[in-house]
């Protein structure tokens, strides 16, 4: 036996094949989806609110303690007052203590 395998052309062309070819579509993702985050960013509104604001909040019982929301409780509350504005995605929002929740901040998710 020798100290080199044989390498057969077919196997390498095949290889080198199915290399180029997955180059190609990781190239083809990547364009796809350049172009779908361009169109998506076309129908999205930016909003930024402002000290002082009153916002509505989306409620998702989730995120409550148990007890407090329940499934058929409205899915938005408010409006609530923006009491301090931490950066344009998140507000420190003046809520009643009634509502259960320990921490007042609150992240915009769109």
């Amino acid at each position: 036996m020798t100290q080199y395998p044989r390498v057969f052309k077919s196997a390498s062309a095949f290889a080198s094949h199915i290399h180029d070819l997955h180059k190609e579509m990781s190239k083809k993702i990547q364009e796809n989806n350049v172009q779908y985050k361009f169109y998506a960013d076309l129908h999205h509104r930016h909003l930024e609110f402002n000290e002082g604001d009153y916002v509505m909040i989306l409620i998702r019982p989730e995120r409550f303690p148990p007890g407090v929301v329940k499934k058929l409780t409205a899915h938005s509350a408010g409006p609530f007052k923006i009491l301090k504005k931490i950066n344009p995605n998140a507000y420190v929002i003046d809520l009643p203590p009634g509502l259960g929740l320990v921490r007042h901040l609150i992240y915009q998710t769109w």
